[in-house]
């Protein structure tokens, strides 16, 4: 910060490029901050890490020694203290409280004497910031893969740029995380995180636990995190939380095709009476709404459209869709003649019954039904026999057109009724609080599935905040 003035973090970058200043030099001044005052700069952060485990060990000795048995009781606090070490060991030392104290507390003021001459400044000051610090839920908003994270406190409304290798690798925006940040002169640091990060809507439900149990619907003061009761409360409902969501995760989805219809694969085999086949084909190609693929194809191959010699594959197609008005089409299904059986594939029984019908109405006696089967979408042998199909990565030069449809996917969502909005529309939701939140929420969980997915160019959802009013 030049000149010595302090600079909000988001008011417009000193240095005159017209971002913010948390988006542009604060990074920078940190670290040159850190640097002059002599504190251990982001390139240190392994000895950061190296001193306080150092003191922890050092502070876990002391309270057996002390304490006994009772300095070990925070196990009993985790599902599995030893998966956590990462949080259950600084926890234990820095906020688990034996005869109504932590660790650290009675150790300064029973082993140290006034001037703390037993133990480096350095170490001292350390102790301090990790007495200032606190336990939280906190959201990931902005992420530099191996160097940092930007951080808010879901509980309290705190921010922090945390200097952070090996989380800003694994973690993506809008993740929330257990986790103690601690406050070194100018350098934020991670000092204990659970393993288990949560997806937004999980990690708001645990956020409104919280404040149940702290009788507190706005922000809750810094004071009150660090207490070591809140701390252990938060951890509690943190491990249910994670139990709940693998739990879920077990359970298989209940898909719908886009009529809302419980998807099953389904497919329908007529026999083509003997010298018809081409009659069939051409009877099938001039139903409404049918397209034809590889119209030159001969009697004998697989289900797909392609060179000459495969058979010809039908698409069955309705304008429009019930459950995304921008689409132009639904496909309904696909069909395809092998070895004079004609199959019909589709996602539902309901779909299966309309094909069925269509296709023997058009075709008469042409054609005998022999069977239907059925396919779990979700089995290990349907998942087997599609693994083939699965498209590589998306080339580079598709990424503008993928980003391009899902421009047109989302550019009308704020206006549609959505089931998770009990039928309003994104617009109609956010003219009340509890609505703000809602439709805060499902953004929040958009975000967070785009920066999962892979795609090299995520959708940026920041213009539908702003449209929406909901910008950060």
């Amino acid at each position: 910060m030049s000149g010595g003035v302090q600079v909000g973090r988001n008011d417009p970058c000193p240095c005159g490029s017209g971002r913010k200043y948390k988006r542009c030099c604060f990074a920078a001044d940190r670290e040159r901050s850190a640097v002059e005052a002599g504190a251990a700069a982001p390139g240190d952060r392994a000895a950061i890490h190296a001193r306080d485990e150092a003191l922890v060990l050092k502070l876990a000795k002391y309270g057996v020694q002390r304490f006994g048995k009772e300095a070990g009781g925070f196990v009993e606090v985790f599902a599995d203290a030893e998966s956590s070490i990462q949080l259950a060991m600084p926890w234990s030392v820095y906020g688990f409280l034996v005869r109504g104290r932590p660790i650290v507390d009675w150790y300064l003021d029973e082993v140290l004497d006034e001037s703390g001459a037993r133990l480096p400044a350095s170490d001292r000051a350390w102790l301090g910031a990790q007495q200032a610090s606190w336990l939280s839920l906190w959201e990931v908003v902005g992420v530099e893969p191996g160097a940092g994270l930007e951080l808010v406190d879901l509980l309290s409304g705190e921010r922090r740029q945390v200097y952070e290798v090996s989380a800003s690798r694994t973690l993506v925006a809008r993740d929330a995380i257990l986790a103690r940040v601690v406050d070194d002169v100018a350098v934020s640091v991670l000092c204990g995180v659970h393993p288990r990060a949560l997806p937004p809507a999980e990690a708001d439900a645990v956020v409104r636990q919280a404040r149940r149990g702290l009788r507190r619907r706005g922000k809750v003061p810094v004071a009150d995190l660090r207490s070591g009761l809140v701390g252990r409360d938060l951890i509690e409902l943190w491990e249910e939380a994670v139990e709940e969501h693998d739990r879920r995760q077990q359970i298989p989805p209940n898909l719908t095709n886009t009529d809302g219809e419980p998807f099953l694969l389904t497919t329908d085999q007529f026999a083509i009476a003997p010298g018809t086949q081409a009659e069939v084909e051409e009877r099938l190609a001039l139903l409404p709404g049918v397209e034809r693929s590889n119209p030159h194809g001969g009697p004998h191959g697989g289900p797909h459209g392609g060179p000459e010699g495969e058979p010809p594959e039908f698409t069955f197609v309705r304008p429009g869709n019930r459950l995304h008005s921008s689409w132009e089409n639904t496909i309904l299904g696909r069909a395809w003649i092998a070895r004079r059986i004609l199959h019909v594939e589709s996602n539902s029984r309901a779909r299966a019954d309309r094909l069925r019908a269509f296709v023997e109405s058009a075709c008469g006696e042409r054609l005998r039904h022999r069977g239907r089967r059925h396919a779990d979408p979700l089995s290990e042998k349907v998942a087997t026999e599609h693994s083939g199909r699965e498209l590589p990565e998306t080339p580079a030069e598709l990424a503008p057109i993928l980003l391009e449809l899902k421009r047109s996917h989302y550019a009308d969502w704020a206006d549609q009724p959505l089931p998770a909005l009990a039928g309003r529309t994104p617009r109609q939701a956010v003219r009340t609080p509890a609505g703000r939140r809602e439709v805060d929420l499902l953004l929040k969980e958009m975000e967070n599935h785009e920066q999962r997915s892979g795609d090299s160019a995520p959708f940026d959802f920041a213009p539908l905040r702003r449209d929406l009013a909901l910008a950060e």
